[in-house]
C-alpha cells in the first residue's frame, strides 16, 4: 500500500469518526504497518466496521483483523477448492475404499479447520495458498485467472 492510500484511509476514517485524530506521527505508524496489506481490503475492512455502527475509531490492529476475517470467511469453500484440485481423490481401484478414503480425508481436513492448532505444516502451506487466491480475487490485488471452486474469471 502506498503512503497516498494510506493517508486515503485515514481520511476516509476520519469523515466516519470527527474525534479520530489526525498527526503525522500516526501517519507513519499507519504507513509501517500497513505498508504490506491491499488498500481495497483495508478499506473494506474499515466500511464494515463503519457499517456495523461502531461508535469508536479503529486501531490499526481492528482493520488488520478485519481484513483478515474477510478473507478467512471462506474457509468454508477451502475444502471444495482442495476437491477440485484432487487432494481427495484416491487411486486403489476398489470403488467403496477409495469413496470411503475421500470422505475420511475430507472429515479429517474439516476437523484441522475446526482446529488450527493441530493442522499439519503441508496443510497450512495449502490454507496459506488459498487465502492468497481469496485475497486477489476480493481485493483484485493481482490478476488471476482461476479462483477457488474452479469458476473462471
Amino acid at each position: 500500500m502506498t503512503k497516498e492510500e494510506v493517508l486515503a484511509i485515514r481520511k476516509y476514517a476520519e469523515g466516519a469518526y470527527p474525534q479520530m485524530k489526525s498527526e503525522q506521527g500516526f501517519d507513519a505508524v499507519w504507513f509501517d504497518i500497513l505498508a504490506d496489506y491491499s488498500f481495497n481490503g483495508i478499506m473494506q475492512s474499515l466500511k464494515e466496521r463503519i457499517k456495523s455502527g461502531n461508535k469508536y475509531p479503529p486501531s490499526i490492529a481492528e482493520l488488520i483483523g478485519g481484513y483478515k476475517d474477510i478473507i478467512t470467511a471462506h474457509d468454508a469453500l477451502f475444502v471444495k477448492w482442495l476437491e477440485s484440485t484432487g487432494y481427495f481423490d484416491d487411486s486403489n481401484e476398489d470403488v467403496e475404499i477409495a469413496q470411503m478414503n475421500k470422505r475420511h480425508r475430507r472429515e479429517k481436513t474439516e476437523t484441522f479447520l475446526q482446529r488450527p492448532d493441530i493442522m499439519p505444516e503441508w496443510l497450512k502451506a495449502k490454507l496459506d495458498e488459498y487465502h492468497g487466491k481469496v485475497e486477489r480475487r476480493l481485493f483484485k490485488t493481482n490478476e488471476i485467472k482461476q479462483i477457488p471452486g474452479g469458476e473462471t474469471k
